[in-house]
């Protein structure tokens, strides 16, 4: 079927891995066609269901793996093959588990972004933060971005990409802040993955070593807390796109815009939400203010930056400590071999 073709084409290798893995165990060996037709007989839908999640717990998965992203797989399914699905029925008849959140985090304060920002070192992994948590675009959205999905001189400035989870064009508004930082990071550079490979500035980088350096960047702030369920931390690099999201609420920004602007997949958003652009824009406008980390108005960033100078400096005689204890070592050993020769 050339929807489900279609659908398996434009889904990353991982996801579309996990795709095929459900649809096979729900075939079952029949042809599709075949399948299909038994689809009109309710007990079959459902028994094909419970097999398919009595196989995933066999396999050891989590109930919030199975429901939350396995299941997710189960509906695109029959949803793509026009299979009409009373999904009240298969949930009172097959025993899916139910996703229990023990993990707890949160969004970082206005604070301890600015902290972060701040601190790090590195211009590729400083703009990705900023952007991430100004833009509430997923990690793997941002990572996948090439420099031609900006545009810096509209107004507002924008990034368009293609959603990871709707596969549908979106437009993000930027902040005129993170604009002008974008176009220092570039440095007139017009093409090319936005926060490359620093070894091959033709790949993308590991999501792992982007993950791993975010929380180098926490412990040295002392901000790599665990969560009290043991299993997490409070704060990790997509507790940014809760802080976008977060502020955006805090400021009363209408929930659905900030639902499109974050490529959330809701029916109600893409099927009747129609908003015109002087709507969004105002709304937009609010956003920003919201979303503006540096503004010189607010006395918490001078304060913030003579922290984060003291910091530096407290780092760098750490530093020079060490390398003249070490330097001490040497002399003593030098001093101690010399006697004993």
């Amino acid at each position: 079927m050339k929807a489900v073709e279609d659908y398996v084409g434009r889904l990353p290798s991982g996801k579309r891995k996990a795709f095929l893995k459900v649809v096979g165990i729900l075939l079952g060996g029949l042809s599709l066609d075949v399948f299909l037709e038994k689809c009109r007989n309710e007990d079959f839908v459902v028994d094909r269901v419970k097999f398919l999640v009595d196989r995933l717990k066999e396999e050891g998965l989590s109930p919030k793996t199975i429901s939350g992203f396995y299941m997710v797989y189960v509906k695109k399914f029959f949803k793509l093959c026009r299979v009409d699905v009373d999904w009240d029925i298969v949930r009172l008849r097959v025993d899916i588990p139910k996703a229990v959140n023990v993990k707890i985090d949160r969004a970082p304060t206005i604070s301890e972004l600015r902290r972060i920002i701040l601190s790090v070192k590195s211009p590729r992994l400083k703009i990705l933060i900023w952007f991430l948590a100004v833009t509430g675009l997923r990690i793997g959205e941002a990572l996948s971005l090439k420099v031609e999905n900006l545009d810096l001189e509209s107004e507002p400035p924008k990034v368009i990409l293609l959603g990871e989870k709707t596969f549908q064009k979106r437009e993000v508004f930027l902040t005129r802040e993170i604009a002008e930082e974008l176009k220092k990071y570039l440095a007139g550079r017009k093409t090319g993955y936005l926060f490359p490979n620093e070894k091959d500035l033709n790949r993308k980088p590991n999501y792992r070593n982007i993950y791993d350096a975010f929380m180098k960047v926490l412990r040295r702030l002392g901000l790599d807390r665990r969560d009290p369920s043991g299993r997490g931390h409070t704060l990790h690099i997509h507790c940014l796109r809760k802080f976008y999201k977060s502020r955006l609420e805090e400021l009363g920004v209408n929930p659905l815009f900030i639902e499109k602007w974050m490529g959330h997949v809701s029916d109600v958003v893409h099927a009747y939400f129609k908003p015109s652009r002087r709507l969004e824009l105002d709304e937009w406008r609010k956003a920003e203010k919201a979303l503006t980390i540096f503004s010189s108005e607010d006395e918490d960033v001078e304060n913030v930056k003579k922290i984060q100078e003291l910091e530096n400096e407290i780092s760098e005689l750490k530093r020079i400590l060490k390398t003249v204890l070490s330097r001490l070592g040497e002399l003593h050993s030098n001093e101690f071999s010399s006697k004993h020769l």
